[in-house]
């Protein structure tokens, strides 16, 4: 478990469950989705979504767990190879905000983060509620969700920002704050 003195760990940990956020919310979109054609919502059907559509929803979670080990293994790695140690410490990490090497590997870091966050992003904004509402497979779905954030950047650049700012909230309350913006999200 991560902790104050391997910040690296909680970081990669932090930003591993914004990847799987969208494979946690399926039921969410099942419980929207019933809301909205007037069903009584039900937890058994939230659930009952993932049988219904566990292929495509199956290959999907691997991709996304795919990307998570990747970023696990992309982060640990470039901070074991600027630090000189797998576990650098909190001291190290403060120092590296004191000098412009420090900066620019921070930069470099979170800027390679951006990439896999873009990534997941395009993945996940549409395909799940794609493969739940228009039963659609896997691929045409991600096709879709990707096609949407290229031909409408500033909504989906926004609704990216807005899904990030209440996530992180979310996190800064120790997880707390997300039992509730979770289900607003997910709605």
């Amino acid at each position: 478990i991560a902790s104050i003195n391997q910040p690296q760990f909680a970081l990669t940990f932090w930003t591993g469950f914004l990847l799987v956020g969208p494979f946690l919310a399926i039921g969410l979109y099942r419980a929207a989705q019933m809301r909205e054609n007037g069903e009584k919502v039900s937890l058994v059907k939230c659930i009952s979504t993932l049988g219904q559509h566990k292929v495509a929803v199956s290959v999907f979670t691997l991709m996304m767990l795919l990307i998570m080990v990747a970023w696990i293994r992309f982060s640990t790695l470039a901070v074991a190879l600027y630090f000189g140690q797998l576990s650098p410490g909190l001291e190290a990490f403060s120092s590296a905000l004191t000098s412009s090497e420090g900066l620019s590997f921070l930069t470099v870091l979170f800027a390679s983060g951006g990439v896999f966050a873009f990534i997941v992003y395009a993945a996940s904004v549409l395909t799940l509620p794609i493969i739940i509402d228009k039963k659609a497979e896997m691929i045409p779905a991600l096709i879709t969700s990707f096609k949407a954030v290229f031909e409408q950047p500033a909504v989906m650049l926004t609704w990216a920002a807005l899904v990030a700012g209440l996530t992180f909230i979310g996190m800064a309350t120790f997880f707390v704050g997300l039992v509730f913006i979770f289900p607003l999200l997910g709605y």
